[in-house]
C-alpha cells in the first residue's frame, strides 16, 4: 500500500491531503493543485 501526502496554503486556506492506495500512486500533489485552483485570489 502506498501513501502520498501534501500540504499547501493559499490566501487564508490550508490544504492538507493524504491519499492511500494499493498502487502507490502520487495523487496528493495533483489533488492539492486542483483544490487550490478553486480558491479565489484577492
Amino acid at each position: 500500500m502506498g501513501l502520498s501526502a501534501r500540504a499547501d496554503a493559499r490566501s487564508n486556506v490550508v490544504i492538507d491531503t493524504r491519499v492511500c492506495d494499493f498502487g502507490g500512486s502520487d495523487q496528493a500533489p495533483e489533488l492539492v493543485n486542483k483544490v487550490a485552483a478553486r480558491i479565489p485570489t484577492q
